[in-house]
């Protein structure tokens, strides 16, 4: 629904403006709000897991329930995957269109075309837990 596009996006902003007026409070986010109908595309969901807390973290979200050795690094996720997540997440591209194409990229990685015409390459590397965490780390800053 329209009306749900920039939940993401005012998750991460209410953290930051909560954390600039109480900065000794600790929030916790649900990632799997954020990829519920992605449901079966685990790639999918990871990457957008990834992209979230790689926009969250910085704005200072400090907890959230999710496994870091089973999420990709932000920078081990393709390209078009990144920016096509980034695009959802964050409500924005030039065109207006990003719901639409987010769509049809993960009904291309749930049913490929046939073996003439492959779907699109969802290429992402698993991090070890350490490599996640210092990750997340680097991202941590003070929020002013």
């Amino acid at each position: 629904l329209p009306e749900h596009n920039s939940y993401g996006l005012d998750f991460i902003n209410a953290v930051a403006e909560i954390k600039r007026q109480c900065p000794c409070v600790s929030f916790s986010g649900g990632l799997s709000n954020l990829s519920f109908s992605f449901r079966g595309l685990t790639s999918l969901r990871d990457a957008m897991h990834t992209v979230f807390l790689y926009h969250a973290v910085p704005k200072g979200l400090n907890m959230s329930i999710v496994n870091p050795g089973g999420l990709p690094r932000y920078q081990d996720i393709d390209a078009k995957t990144r920016q096509l997540c980034e695009e959802v997440i964050l409500n924005k591209s030039a065109d207006g269109k990003h719901v639409d194409r987010f769509l049809e990229f993960a009904e291309q990685v749930k049913n490929p075309p046939a073996v003439a015409a492959p779907g699109p390459v969802m290429k992402i590397e698993k991090s070890t837990a350490e490599q996640q965490k210092k990750a997340l780390r680097d991202l941590k800053c003070e929020v002013t």
